[in-house]
């Protein structure tokens, strides 16, 4: 308790993991101290060149428990165990470093060297170093745990008849070169050549082995008395030392380029493999197919299937959105990493066999969701550190991925909202003065008439009801228009199209404005058989209103207005053609916008709030069609639109 007592104020705790019986009580310690401390435990593991691949699952285990407490764990590269800890411990600001003392067995003769917990304590400066002790009953069952997971007898027969087979090609060529005059000293570099053989195609045990045999095989086959192990001259006792030592450090030095060579490529071919992911990523864009990118970078680089699980956003703790073969995958596993944010791996089954690893898509503030893989055969080798280093860091990939697309989603969200509301005020804006101004006229019109005596005059009385009549058809006309607007942009937009012949829909609607009409000269040219069209009537309608609307509005009194309908293969144009002073050029780029009132050249400039033209487009869209709006050639403006349609008798061919 006191040893907790001078900790009380430090920021982390660093629980050092090996293979060692010790590390498991490194771990409840270091945990039990955060516990009662409130410091951060991270827990450290040391890969050295020459750590033999059968500790990984007791290191493993003691990380998976350090994990389960809810440390952070790191895995470090180095030669030396104790400097490399120090180092990292110097660097991460730690205060404490609970690290195990591992006692050689009572019955062991060998001297003993410093373990770790001598070596950190003297490369640590100001760090407090708590050293915490193995049962050596623990230590005697953990060295048995670790022979027998040390590989497969069959193998290591099948190595040791490699290295004699070696050794013996040795001694061939050896009393070969013996026999064509070499000298001793050039036969040992046979024997040494053995040694680099050996140890670079099989082990390092094969290289001690070869080494051992090569200086046995050279003295009984070339020293006095030859056939036997006697040597007479003393100064072959030190050759065959120098000749052994020189073997050893050969296959020593190999072993370890062997070794770090083997982790640099397994450490190229994970950034190798994340640099394609982040690539990949980057020319995605939605959801889905980032997820799909994922995927298959995943199953690229494990060699085995993928699959990703994604949350929903509006059921926190549940995944119902899946890609990928979701079959061979325990959705029990993926959900528990889902909800604790953790690694971890199960054994896959199915079609597929192997280590089924489970990643957490930690976004910035929650779990996104799960992606799991199955590690092919090529990842048999890989220390599980490193399988479990590469899905994480694909995980974390992905994760950003996904938060950047939710991001843009969100803010494209957040853009239209802000457009919409400033359309609205505008449009607010618009209409409570373009209202005001036909219902003062319809006002004060109608009080002229209220006040009038017994026997008005006639003339006087039809200009106010003609005026009353053309104010109230523009305030019509905007209801209609705001209302069609409303059909259109909806979240689901209401058309119900029918078989309409063109007769029909222009013959209507030159009905309803013929009073707005009389005015002008009107000339309509229509096909000479019966055409149909396939729309929403009252929408059409809308629009070759809007389109005469306009017309009349910016030609002058008895002009001349066209309106042309003329059918085109499968398609039906409708243009209307006006002789007034046409579209300014600046304003043709613009004149579908909504709102756009663009540069008026009449006289009732301050009409209209830009929404005719916009819900035209918006209405001929939303049947599949197109419109255009230039100035005609001989003057004046022109609109056009046109419409699937077909003659009567001909909308089967």
């Amino acid at each position: 308790m006191p040893a907790v007592a001078m900790i009380g104020n430090m920021d982390r705790i660093l629980a050092c993991i090996s293979s060692a019986p010790s590390s498991r009580n490194v771990v409840l310690r270091a945990l039990e101290i955060g516990a009662q401390t409130g410091a951060r435990v991270v827990a450290v593991h040391v890969q050295v060149p020459q750590r033999h691949r059968t500790t990984d699952a007791t290191v493993d285990h003691n990380m998976a428990l350090a994990r389960a407490g809810g440390a952070e764990t790191v895995v470090l590269r180095g030669r030396d165990v104790a400097r490399t800890i120090a180092q990292y411990a110097e660097l991460s600001r730690v205060e404490r470093i609970v690290v195990g003392k591992n006692e050689s067995l009572p019955s062991s003769r060998l001297p003993r060297r410093r373990d770790l917990a001598q070596r950190l304590i003297a490369e640590s400066n100001q760090i407090d170093v708590l050293v915490v002790p193995a049962d050596p009953a623990q230590y005697r069952l953990n060295r048995i745990a670790r022979a027998r997971a040390g590989g497969s007898y069959r193998a290591l027969t099948g190595d040791l008849v490699i290295t004699g087979l070696l050794v013996a090609a040795a001694v061939a060529a050896s009393l070969a070169l013996r026999n064509v005059g070499f000298a001793d000293a050039n036969i040992v570099m046979v024997f040494l050549l053995a040694v680099l053989v050996a140890t670079f195609f099989v082990g390092r045990l094969s290289g001690i082995v070869s080494s051992v045999g090569g200086v046995l095989a050279f003295n009984f086959l070339f020293t006095e008395p030859r056939f036997t192990l006697v040597v007479y001259d003393t100064q072959y006792v030190l050759t065959f030392a120098v000749l052994l030592l020189v073997s050893l450090t050969i296959s020593e030095l190999l072993s370890r380029v062997r070794s770090e060579a083997a982790a640099s490529r397994r450490r190229a071919d994970l950034t190798v493999a994340v640099y394609r992911l982040t690539r990949a990523l980057l020319n995605r864009s939605g959801e889905e197919a980032v997820v799909n990118e994922a995927l298959e970078q995943l199953a690229r680089a494990f060699g085995g299937s993928a699959v990703c699980y994604l949350g929903e956003p509006h059921e926190p703790g549940t995944m119902v959105r899946v890609r990928g073969d979701a079959g061979l995958f325990d959705e029990r596993t993926a959900l528990w990493v889902y909800q604790n944010g953790r690694t971890a791996s199960v054994v896959a089954s199915g079609a597929e066999t192997g280590e089924a690893l489970f990643a957490p898509l930690l976004g910035g503030s929650e779990t996104i969701g799960v992606i799991a893989t199955v590690c092919g055969h090529d990842f048999d080798d890989t220390p599980v550190s490193d399988r479990r280093t590469l899905v994480e860091t694909f995980a974390g990939q992905v994760a950003l991925a996904l938060e950047r697309e939710r991001i843009a989603q969100r803010s494209e969200e957040v853009s239209v909202q802000v457009e919409a509301e400033r359309l609205r005020n505008y449009l607010l804006r618009s209409i409570s003065h373009d209202l005001r101004t036909p219902l003062a006229g319809i006002g004060g019109s109608a009080a002229v008439l209220a006040d009038m005596g017994t026997l008005p005059d006639v003339e006087q009385v039809r200009e106010l009801a003609t005026d009353i009549y053309e104010q109230s058809t523009w305030l019509s006309n905007l209801v209609e228009n705001l209302l069609s607007l409303t059909r259109i942009e909806g979240d689901a937009p209401a058309i119900t199209t029918s078989e309409e012949t063109v007769d029909d829909l222009v013959g209507s609607v030159i009905a309803r404005m013929k009073r707005r009409l009389h005015r002008h000269d009107l000339r309509t040219t229509l096909p000479d058989s019966i055409v149909t069209v396939s729309v929403d009537a009252g929408l059409i309608q809308q629009v070759l209103m809007n389109l005469l609307e306009n017309a009349c509005r910016y030609s002058p009194d008895g002009s001349r207005i066209d309106l042309e309908v003329a059918l085109r293969g499968d398609r039906v144009q409708f243009a209307v053609h006006d002789t007034g002073p046409g579209f300014v050029d600046e304003d043709l780029a613009h004149l579908f916008e909504k709102f756009y009132t663009g540069h008026r050249r009449d006289a009732d400039a301050s009409r209209g709030v830009g929404l005719g033209l916009a819900i035209c487009r918006a209405i001929v869209a939303a049947h599949s069609g197109t419109i255009h709006a230039g100035n005609h050639p001989v003057g004046g403006a022109l609109v056009t639109f046109e419409l699937r349609g077909w003659a009567q008798g001909h909308a089967g061919e």
